[in-house]
């Protein structure tokens, strides 16, 4: 009894079931193409671009955001032509309405310049400010400090540069004065430190 019983356990346990359901038929049908209106008005974000160049890089992006109430079709020029996105800059970008559609410009080296949007009659919607600044060699920074408790005041000044390379050595540079203003009482200091 106690064999038949594992054994319908057993059997029980490791019962399983398939369903097979009959075929569905999927048919896609192309949606209508967007119908474009001449925008009037655009809002452009940032409305102004600033990037730094990195460390070892000639080339930089910036990004832009633009977006429209209704279908359109914008064009983008742009003051220097060390500024350019993909695709021709003759060919209009299209915006969906209520969609915001973010462009990545490729910057060419250091420079600055505008970014001219039109909607395609012409008119000039936005004009965008851009900088891009060349890449960073040194970070500089500047301190005061004065204690009315102690009666000392001081000026700290860093420099330290920026590595060029994952390999190049970093370096930084202190100078310090401290006064005591009651008594005329001068001292300073001048550290340096590599790591590499």
């Amino acid at each position: 009894m106690k064999k038949i019983l594992l054994l319908l356990l057993s059997l029980l346990g490791d019962a399983s079931a398939q369903i097979i359901a009959p075929g569905v038929k999927i048919t896609v049908t192309p949606g209508q193409p967007l119908k474009y209106e001449v925008a009037q008005k655009i809002l452009v974000q940032p409305n102004r671009l600033e990037t730094r160049l990195p460390s070892g890089y000639t080339v930089g992006t910036l990004v832009i955001t633009l977006f429209s109430e209704v279908n359109a079709e914008v064009l983008l020029k742009f003051s220097d032509p060390r500024l350019a996105m993909r695709g021709s800059t003759d060919s209009p970008l299209s915006l969906a309405a209520y969609s915001p559609q973010s462009v990545t410009l490729i910057a060419n080296g250091a420079h600055s310049g505008t970014i001219t949007i039109s909607n395609t009659e012409g008119k000039v919607l936005a004009q965008v400010p851009y900088t891009v600044a060349p890449t960073k060699t040194v970070n500089q920074s500047v301190s005061l400090n004065y204690s009315p408790t102690t009666d000392w005041g001081s000026a700290t000044y860093s420099i330290s540069g920026v590595p060029q390379s994952i390999l190049d050595p970093r370096w930084n540079i202190n100078f310090n004065v401290n006064v005591r203003p009651n008594t005329g009482k001068v001292g300073g200091s001048v550290g340096i430190s590599i790591n590499w």
